[in-house]
């Protein structure tokens, strides 16, 4: 495990003392708040770790393995896990937060390259990743896909999600995905009776709302839920055009952003069945989404745009408590390109569509092999092992003109040992997963030299194992937790990389997977009631034989296997719940991103779109009905390209937003809505001090705008 160097903290910290500025109170309070620990309820360490079956721990009775982050804005437990480092964060209270990307931007270790305002395309990084080395799921099952091997956040609506589940560091074996560095996990809404409407608005055009009903029988045996949601917005903000100089400031022009609007809606059904032996879990979604395509700064598409829809279901049926799980999922994703004008360059088309289809299934089961006395050596084995494949098929039409269809074939089987050892205080979990790729792909015509014949049609198979092991040691009974991960790695080369686009990207069949290795080692303590906990984890990611585009015509790039790169760093998180129903609650992380390619021009040098430091923290106190919080989001500078030129760098950025929110009364309720009806308005401003930045890639963001939220739920 390597440590980052004391000149590196010293450095990142600058830009956190604006923190201490504005609240130098709250170290006093962190310190305060540890000294006055109690010592009573303790509870013992859980031994039910989120696996394959995705059990509901009891927050009540015993220790969960993820630290909670309720979107009412409560503090959470946090405790260890051996899987990997986790975060969990509850959205059905979450009202002040507009899309995935501002959500997940808030979780220690994470980076959001967006690509304008609200609803705008983002990609996630965790801990110095690429945006392909991350795993996106829906209720455990794949979403990404092997076309670029890439999620837009801007298409995962939040409305259909009760929680997600963030995974830095490595893929829980449960999960599937061989070849990640870090796993996000959204779980769908399930039936919690009544009605839920929701309105909100804000500045730049947007507007939009949500319905759901859900009911369930008076055993909860049978359970429904039926929602819509749809949401607008203009994103005509104005911005400072650097004009490609971010670190000169006197020839910034002030300009409104154009065709960066959205639209979008959608619909999603639940249900679960739940009698004799077995369960039977089912969802069917839809959501489409319209958008403008601005282009970058100096190359405006001021007329292109996009459209997606994704229609997709799933099924699980499990049985004695989720012993064994069978899950099925599918879904059918349509993604056009309209560029009337040809401002975009895609071979001259006007119109491009893609097809996206895709089949998975998995098998799971969760057995206790043996149980011996709590106050044993070995106290539990348990084994959570499976077998899942997934199919994708992907066809791209260019004004009419239909490429060939390509298939993609992934077949994965996977174990975890789980060991409860030393009377339940030493948790050891080995993991290992193995996967094979097959692809087909069609012919195809050469890029660069069209006059030559068609290249024979292309199969490509590659296997990929990922050993991983997890460990939890409680070095003070209840308080005091050491966790430890470390895994490694491979991540197939996705089909762009190894086929080519159209666009301009030649394939290169030859291409290596990428080699990731990750490790961690945290500790974590907490006080008997809940006060106070917190979590610092030292990490270190190397990746090998990365994959690069290198131009190698006028028109053309290629992925080469041209790269290396080590990212380590550290990720302080903290809540504190003080006197007077107060909380804190932030997360730090600092981190060295760094190319080791052995390259002269790149070597050593920071790699783009990645910050040394970032940092957010929130603070919330309850007044009586009123909800008022405050919350600072800090971003260090960041490179735009591998040679870190200067003039070419986002400059750092410190955001401030404050809201308010409104519980109406239980007379005012009672009046207007009957009895067990609930109104809630909650009121945002957010960049409260205008601050007119760019994102991590150099796209503009907004300044200061306003957001009102009305929510009745009966």
């Amino acid at each position: 495990m390597a440590l980052c160097s004391k000149s590196v903290f010293s450095q990142q910290f600058r830009l956190c003392s604006f923190f201490g500025k504005v609240f130098p109170v709250i170290g006093v309070c962190l310190l305060l708040a540890s000294a006055s620990a109690r010592t009573e309820g303790a509870v013992p360490l859980a031994r039910d770790f989120d696996g394959v079956q995705g059990k509901k721990v009891d927050t009540g009775s015993m220790v969960t393995d993820t630290l909670i982050v309720r979107g009412s804005r409560t503090l959470g437990a946090m405790a260890p896990a051996t899987g990997a480092l986790v975060t969990s964060l509850e959205l059905d209270d979450l009202s002040g937060v507009r899309d995935a990307a501002d959500l997940l931007d808030s979780v220690a270790g994470m980076q959001v390259r967006r690509y304008g305002g609200p609803g705008s395309s983002a990609v996630p990084s965790i801990r110095g990743s690429a945006a392909a080395q991350i795993h996106i799921f829906i209720d455990g099952l794949p979403l990404d896909n092997a076309q670029t091997g890439v999620v837009d956040l801007a298409n995962i609506p939040l409305e259909r999600f009760q929680t997600v589940d963030i995974h830095r560091g490595l893929v829980p074996v449960g999960l599937g995905g061989v070849g990640g560095s870090g796993a996000i996990d959204f779980h769908t809404r399930r039936a919690d009776g009544g009605v839920d409407l929701k309105l909100f608005g804000g500045s730049f055009g947007e507007r939009g709302g949500q319905a759901s009903w859900g009911g369930a029988t008076v055993d909860g045996s049978r359970s429904g839920l039926i929602m819509i949601h749809g949401r607008r917005s203009d994103n005509d903000y104005e911005f400072n055009d650097p004009v490609g100089t971010f670190q000169r400031t006197e020839d910034d022009t002030l300009i409104t952003r154009q065709n960066a609007w959205m639209r979008e809606h959608g619909a999603l059904f639940t249900g679960t069945v739940d009698g004799g032996p077995g369960r039977v879990r089912s969802s069917l979604g839809f959501h489409r989404r319209d958008g403008g395509r601005p282009g970058m700064l100096g190359n405006e598409s001021l007329h292109a745009s996009v459209r997606y829809d994704r229609v997709d279901g799933r099924l699980g049926f499990g049985f004695h408590d989720d012993l064994l799980v069978l899950d099925l999922a599918g879904g059918r994703s349509n993604e056009f390109l309209y560029d009337p004008l040809l401002e975009v360059g895609l071979l001259h088309k006007r119109v491009t569509r893609s097809l996206s289809r895709d089949l998975s299934w998995r098998l799971a089961f969760s057995p206790v092999l043996w149980s011996g006395p709590a106050d044993g050596w070995v106290n539990e084995l348990s084994l959570q092992g499976g077998v899942e494949q997934r199919g994708q098929w992907f066809e791209v039409w260019y004004e009419g003109e239909l490429d060939p269809e390509r298939q993609r074939t992934v077949a994965t089987c996977f174990g975890q040992l789980d060991g409860s050892l030393l009377a339940n205080r030493l948790l050891v979990a080995p993991a290992w997963r193995w996967s094979r790729h097959h692809d087909d792909f069609p012919p195809t015509v050469p890029l660069t030299m069209p006059w030559l014949p068609e290249q024979e049609g292309v199969t490509h198979t590659r296997d990929a194992v990922s050993p991983s092991i997890g460990l939890v040691f409680e070095l003070l009974a209840e308080r005091i937790f050491l966790e430890a991960h470390s895994s490694r790695a491979e991540r197939i080369p996705t089909w762009v990389e190894l086929f080519g686009h159209r666009g301009g990207i030649d394939g290169n069949r030859d291409l290596l997977p990428e080699e990731i290795s990750a490790s961690d080692l945290a500790l974590g303590m907490r006080t008997a009631g809940g006060e106070f906990s917190t979590r610092v984890a030292l990490f270190r990611a190397d990746t090998k034989q990365t994959i690069v585009y290198v131009q190698n015509s006028m028109g053309t790039s290629k992925a080469l296997n041209a790269g290396a790169s080590r990212t380590t760093g550290l990720e302080l998180e903290a809540r504190l719940r003080l006197p007077g129903r107060m909380n804190l609650r932030g997360n730090l992380t600092l981190q060295q991103a760094r190319d080791r390619s052995g390259l002269p021009e790149y070597d050593g040098k920071s790699l783009p779109y990645l910050p040394d430091t970032q940092a957010w923290f929130q603070l919330v106190r309850p007044i009586g009905g009123w909800r008022p919080r405050l919350e600072l989001v800090g971003v260090s500078r960041n490179f735009r390209d591998r040679y870190n030129t200067d003039l070419n760098s986002p400059q750092a950025r410190v955001t401030a937003n404050v809201a308010v929110g409104w519980n109406w009364s239980d007379q005012w309720q009672g009046k207007l809505f009957g009895s067990g009806g609930q109104l809630t308005t909650e009121l945002e401003l957010m960049n409260l001090t205008d601050n007119r930045t760019h994102d991590l890639e150099g796209f503009p963001l907004p300044g200061r705008s306003v957001h009102l939220a009305f929510r009745l739920r009966k």
